[in-house]
Order: C-alpha cells, then sequence, then structure tokens
C-alpha cells in the first residue's frame, strides 16, 4: 500500500515536471516570438521614419522653389490680411502638390509630371501675385508723378478714374491667379494687370512740334507745290497724326494743344483724315509766306538804304523844284544836264521830264528803249538796286 502511494505520488510529479518543462518551452518560444515581432516593428518604425525623412527633404526641396517676395508692408493692415490669405493659400496648395510628388518614386511617370505641372501653376500664382503687389506700388508714385500731362480728352476718362481708386482705394480682392482686383465706381471690377496709365499729352505735343516745323519749312520755301509734293506732305502729316491712337484724340480736346484746335471735329473713324484735311490746308496756304516777307523785307531794306543815297536826295529836291516851277519856265531854269542822272554800276542814265522819270535801257542790239515812272518814289520802288 504504502509503495503503490508513493509510486503514485512520483508519477504525478513526473507529469508536473513534464508539464512544467512543456509550459516553460512554449514560455521561451513565446518570448523568442514576442522578441523578433518587436524588432521587426522597431525596423519598420525606423524604415518608415527614414521614409519620412526622405520625403520631407524632397518637399522642403521642392518647397524652396516657391517664393512669396511680396512687400506686406507698402499695405494698409486691411490689404495685408487679404494679400496674406491668398499668399497663404497658394503655399498650401503648392506644399500639399509637393507632399504628393515626394511619394512618387517615378520621376519618369505622367502621374509626376501632372503633378509637377501644377506646382508650376501654383508657383506661377504666387509670382503672379508678387508681382502685381509691386506694380500697384510703382503704379501710385507713376500715376502722380504725370498726373499734370494727363490728356483732359473724355477718352482719358476711365483711365484717370480708376488710376485714382487704385491709386488710393484698398484693394478689393485677390483672384486665383494672383491678380489684384479692384471695383470702379460702378461696382464693376477691373485686374491691376490689364489696367493702362491714362494717355499723356507728350505724344501729340510731339506730333505738333514736328507739324510747326514743317509750316515753318514750308513758309520759307518758294513756287508751289505740284503732284508729288504734295503726296509726299500728307504721308508725313498722316504719319504724325496716326501714329498713336491718343495723338488724334488729344488734338480733337479742345484748348490742349494751342494753336492746334480741332475740337469742332467728332471723333469718329474719318476724324483722323479731316485733322489732317486741315493741317495740309494750312501748310499749303502758308507756302512761301515767310519767303515773300524776306523778300519784302529786303526790298524795303534797299529803298530805305536808296532813300539815304545821296543821288536819291538830289533827285528828289530836284523833282519838287521841278513840278513847282510853271511848266513854260522850267526849260529857262532848269539845263538838260540838271536833269539827268547816272545811277548804278553799269551807269544807266535816267532824266527828269515834265511828265516824270525816264528809264533808259539799252539792248544788246544797240537798241534804247525807254520805262517812265511817275516820281522818284516810283522809279526806287520798282528799281532799288540802282541806289545801292
Amino acid at each position: 500500500m504504502a509503495k503503490q502511494q508513493q509510486s503514485g505520488i512520483v508519477a504525478g510529479a513526473r507529469r508536473l515536471s513534464d508539464v512544467q518543462g512543456k509550459f516553460q518551452n512554449l514560455g521561451s518560444t513565446f518570448v523568442d516570438a514576442s522578441t523578433n515581432a518587436y524588432a521587426k516593428d522597431l525596423e519598420k518604425k525606423k524604415e518608415r521614419q527614414k521614409k519620412s525623412e526622405e520625403n520631407l527633404a524632397k518637399a522642403n526641396a521642392l518647397m524652396s522653389g516657391f517664393k512669396d517676395d511680396v512687400d506686406y508692408l507698402a499695405y494698409t493692415a486691411e490689404e495685408q490680411a487679404v494679400i496674406k490669405n491668398k499668399a497663404v493659400g497658394f503655399r498650401n496648395e503648392f506644399a500639399d502638390l509637393a507632399n504628393i510628388a515626394s511619394k512618387i518614386n517615378d520621376k519618369t511617370s505622367p502621374e509626376y509630371q501632372d503633378v509637377q505641372d501644377r506646382m508650376n501653376m501654383a508657383k506661377n500664382k504666387m509670382f503672379n501675385l508678387a508681382k502685381n503687389t509691386k506694380s500697384q506700388k510703382d503704379f501710385k508714385v507713376n500715376y502722380k508723378a504725370d498726373l499734370g500731362n494727363y490728356s483732359k480728352g473724355g477718352f482719358n476718362a476711365d483711365a484717370i478714374g480708376r488710376g485714382a481708386i487704385i491709386a488710393g482705394a484698398p484693394i478689393s480682392s485677390i483672384n486665383d491667379f494672383g491678380d489684384i482686383v479692384y471695383s470702379d465706381e460702378n461696382g464693376k471690377e477691373f485686374l491691376l494687370s490689364e489696367y493702362q496709365l491714362p494717355a499723356t499729352t507728350e505724344a501729340a505735343q510731339e506730333a505738333a512740334l514736328e507739324l510747326v516745323d514743317l509750316s515753318e519749312k514750308q513758309s520759307k520755301a518758294s513756287g508751289v507745290l505740284d503732284a508729288n509734293q504734295l503726296k509726299g506732305l500728307r504721308v508725313k502729316v498722316n504719319n504724325l497724326v496716326g501714329s498713336k491712337p491718343e495723338i488724334v484724340q488729344t488734338f480733337l480736346t479742345a484748348g490742349e494743344l494751342s494753336p492746334f484746335d480741332f475740337d469742332d471735329i467728332v471723333p469718329s473713324e474719318t476724324a483722323q483724315q479731316e485733322i489732317v484735311d486741315r493741317i495740309m490746308n494750312g501748310l499749303i496756304d502758308t507756302r512761301g509766306s515767310l519767303y515773300k516777307d524776306a523778300k519784302n523785307s529786303n526790298n524795303t531794306s534797299g529803298k530805305n538804304k536808296g532813300r539815304n543815297n545821296p543821288i536819291y536826295t538830289s533827285m528828289e529836291n530836284l523833282e519838287k523844284k521841278y513840278f513847282n516851277t510853271p511848266a513854260l519856265n522850267r526849260a529857262l531854269r532848269f539845263t538838260a544836264d540838271e536833269r539827268v542822272f547816272t545811277l548804278g554800276s553799269k551807269n544807266t542814265e535816267v532824266t527828269l521830264k515834265n511828265d516824270g522819270w525816264y528809264l533808259q535801257s539799252k539792248q544788246p542790239d544797240g537798241t534804247v528803249f525807254y520805262n517812265k515812272y511817275t516820281d522818284v518814289n516810283d522809279l526806287l520802288e520798282r528799281n532799288s538796286n540802282l541806289f545801292n
């Protein structure tokens, strides 16, 4: 009995030992498996972190191409908020795309190229915004500088009005392409990038000076313009007037380019032709005017000089005495030699007779002609060279 009990105890202990050994083996196996799984997870974690760091580096490299060059300090607090909100939106758009691009391994794939194209579009939006903000800053300076030179013509009204809005009113908004948007007095939106400064009178003034020069040249010219000269002159005038659209418009503005006053011409497709026609008529009318004046001036100068000539004075004194003497007594009082004078370098003779002065004219064949002059002043007027 005791032996049976001892045998049972030994057998039980052996079974327990076997169980414990198996449990220990299972625990060891579990621990080994857990250690391996942890190591693998840790390795994966490191790999993912490394990949994340690589992607971040790629994203940062891509983001370096995104430039925010806006001069925020040039704007009011309200305008800064509008511009910054749009700039942040463009940057976020670019950053999201850069993140996507960094995860695409095949840089030659259509997918990667599509993302790159969209990144470039986002970058261009920011570039456009920066460019427009700089343009707005420069615009305010330029608009003010030329304010006194803008043409007052009706064609300039919208440009001047919108320019005043850009120069003085806050930005309305920024569109999705980076354009600065304003609203005019009628509530109509317009883009800074599409705005053109008002036309100044400078181009028209330069054209006017050229026309004055043409007029002066015509006034000093002699003779009548032939068909080819007229055609050439018209081409010059047409090119001057029509070289820029604002020139015609400024010419049509009352009191802007004196003496060129065409404000009675209605702005139309034929306005330029009407202006050219008027200018041509003026040039034709003025042709030779200064030439004639100069010629007359020279003649007057010659006549004045002739009146100071001692011979002219002697002839004038003789003439007064002669015609104050009764006709019957003239032959007794004045000898033939007293009434004859020799004038000019060719020793031309002129004789005082009862009805005036007779100027002798000898022809090459020896024939002698006499030209009659009412008095000595008439002789001088028509032959001033004889007294020089």
